[in-house]
């Protein structure tokens, strides 16, 4: 399994926190790549990620129990000895540094890809937990290494479940 489509109803105060809590975020960073989010109550503006430190980024995501609604978005994890890279597609986060891709589509899909199998179980038992409706989890055992990871994507661009 190197990926999961994770499919919901509702909402959460910050799926994010509920998802991402597994990682020990004084080895990893988290890269914002692309974010649009509405109602967050969060004394941080992710809607101008350009300007957050990946320090910033935790302590409001993960360290706080703040409520946190990403409609879009774009998140990566490495470890902090690595380094940023731009990631298109598949094939990028697979040779680049990152463990893990979590891309948000119109807030209750969420795309994930993982280079580490305890990762993803990890996350799918989180998600599991959730006080959410309707969850759906799609297991992928095999992603096109020409699938865009984008939350904007064409319809003739390959999905991570094409």
């Amino acid at each position: 399994m190197v990926g999961a489509v994770l499919k919901f109803t509702g909402d959460l105060p910050n799926i994010i926190n509920s998802l991402l809590k597994i990682f020990d975020f004084e080895q990893k960073c988290i890269d914002i790549k692309y974010w649009e989010s509405y109602g967050d109550n969060g004394t941080l503006d992710f809607n101008e990620f350009d300007n957050l430190s990946s320090i910033q980024i935790v302590n409001e995501l993960i360290n706080e129990e703040n409520e946190i609604y990403p409609e879009f978005a774009e998140i990566f994890i490495r470890n902090k000895s690595s380094l940023k890279a731009d990631i298109e597609t598949y094939n990028d986060f697979i040779n680049s540094e990152y463990d893990l891709s979590l891309i948000i589509i119109d807030r209750r899909n969420i795309e994930i890809c993982s280079k580490k199998h305890e990762y993803l179980n990890e996350i799918i038992e989180k998600f599991s937990e959730c006080n959410l409706e309707n969850k759906k989890i799609k297991l992928l055992e095999n992603i096109n290494l020409n699938a865009k990871l984008k939350c904007w994507r064409q319809k003739t661009d390959i999905n991570i479940y094409d």
